[in-house]
């Protein structure tokens, strides 16, 4: 995750899309050609999106980045299956359960937030009112 310079707390989510497609195409070309695209799809899920969302529970993100980082995972679905149909492609991550970014980072968001309320650590008490106040804002939505 980097910072960027701005009158608001911002992240540049460039280097995880950077290094989203780096981990799938890596994944990819070893296993493309002789895995059937379940074994592609749980690969992506398992050891790509993790990549993509690394930290992105922790910092606010808009709907041009969400849309940005749905486009990687679309771009990666749209390889395997070899598609370009926005709704094909749309029902290949539906059939397997991969969530659009909006939902994932709601859940991870929620999870993030419920456990630094419960933390122990003494910054994390001082901020806690904070915290629960976001995590209100994120249950409500």
């Amino acid at each position: 995750m980097y910072l960027t310079a701005s009158r608001e707390y911002r992240c540049s989510h460039s280097n995880a899309k950077r290094s989203f497609y780096r981990a799938f195409n890596a994944m990819y070309g070893k296993v493309g050609c002789c895995a059937s695209e379940e074994v592609i799809v749980e690969l992506l899920k398992l050891k790509c999106l993790p990549v993509l969302f690394y930290s992105l529970d922790s910092c606010p993100i808009n709907k041009t980045q969400t849309r940005s980082l749905d486009f990687a995972i679309n771009s990666a679905f749209s390889k395997i299956f070899c598609m370009k149909s926005r709704g094909d492609i749309d029902s290949c991550r539906m059939f397997f359960n991969c969530l659009p970014v909006a939902d994932s980072l709601y859940k991870r968001k929620r999870t993030f937030l419920c456990k630094y309320i419960s933390s122990s650590s003494v910054l994390c008490c001082i901020f806690a009112s904070t915290a629960a106040d976001e995590c209100d804002k994120v249950q409500s939505v």
